[in-house]
This record gives structure tokens, sequence and C-alpha cells, in this order.
């Protein structure tokens, strides 16, 4: 019970089963990309766990997994397909409290998908991917906006989806501005690439 944070790096390829298990004092828990199993109960009992991101290589998490991580009020998942799960990996975690975050073109996969569709609260994550510049912030303004959206930086092209993660328009624009007079009033998720691998999601409300 005395460990409170770990880091399971990019080498290990499957956690093995019950590796972390009743470790009722961890808060923290890091998992780098390359990482694509966790095994059978590996952080059962860990009543302490508040979120936790599963990275985009992880493509299976075993029974009983997180069971009794009663603590749990994010979870971040960041492959577009969701990972294979069993009836009681999530056993006792609150999926009516507990927020699921995925990439916004998955929403409406996970959604459907068994016991990842149990999650009541499933929205749509901000990230960052690739970004060579640790202080790079792209900013996005006005924000609510009518007609124009204006990028604080160039930006190649950009796909808006809707809450539900129904990809509703993209374009490319190769510049500092979107025009969004088209779109029905509401909150969007745009997807902005500011080159290819960079990429940014953020949210913008049309009026």
């Amino acid at each position: 019970t005395g460990l409170t944070s770990v880091t399971i790096p990019s080498s290990v390829i499957h956690i093995g089963d019950g590796a972390f298990a009743l470790c009722s004092g961890l808060n923290s828990v890091t998992i780098e990309n390359g990482v694509t199993s966790i095994g059978n109960e590996v952080f059962g009992l860990c009543t302490s766990l508040t979120s936790i991101t599963l990275p985009s290589s992880i493509t299976s998490i075993g029974d009983w997994a997180f069971a009794f991580c009663s603590g749990l009020t994010s979870i971040i998942v960041e492959n577009t397909t969701p990972p294979t799960v069993y009836s009681d990996t999530f056993y006792d975690v609150n999926v009516t409290a507990c927020i699921l975050k995925v990439p916004v073109s998955a929403i409406s996969v996970y959604e459907e998908t068994d016991i990842w569709k149990k999650f009541t609260n499933i929205e749509a994550y901000n990230h960052t991917t690739n970004l060579s510049s640790t202080s790079f912030q792209l900013h996005v303004s006005p924000n609510p906006a009518k007609d124009v959206v204006y990028f604080s930086e160039k930006v190649n092209k950009v796909s808006v989806y809707s809450l539900q993660g129904n990809l509703v328009y993209q374009t490319v624009i190769n510049g500092n501005e979107m025009n969004i007079s088209h779109l029905q009033n509401g909150m969007y998720m745009l997807r902005i690439y500011v080159t290819e691998t960079d990429v940014v999601d953020m949210k913008v409300i049309k009026q």
C-alpha cells in the first residue's frame, strides 16, 4: 500500500496479472505508448486511483483489471478502436459518474461497443500530439463565434465533428482562418492539423 505512483515504460509490452493489485495508495499511473495489453486484476482494489490514461497502443484489457477502483472519475482511452475488455474489467467502477474520454471520431463506436457502452458519460478529450515544442499553444478565437474563427498559427486542414463523434465538415485551409457560417448553432469539436502529424483537438461554439 506504500506505492503511490508508477510509470510503465514503452519497453513493456504486457502488464502482468495482478501487477499492482491491492495497492490502495496508488494514485498516479502513467502508461507509455507501446504497452499493448493489461492483464487480469492488474489494478484491482487500487481505490485511490482517480484517473487513468490508456495510450493508443493498448488493444486489450484483462478481466477485473480495474475491479473495485471505486475512486475512478476519469478514464481516457486514446485508441480509436475500443480495446477488448471483459464483463468484469470495470467491476464496481461507477460507470455513471466516471467520465470516459475517447477520440472525437470514435465516440459513436464506444457508445455501441459492449461493456464500453455502459459508461453513461462518453465525451471527446482534448489532445495535442507530436508537437515539437512543449510551449506550443494553438488558440482559436473568437469562441463562441458566428461566421469565422481565427487560429493563432497557420494550420493545414480542419475536420469538424459533432459531440457525438460524427464528421460534419472537413476543409483544407493552409492559413489562419475558417468560415463556419454554414454550420448550425451548437458546440463542435475541431480536429486541427497544423501539419499532417501535429494535431490539436479543440471545442468551439457556433452561435
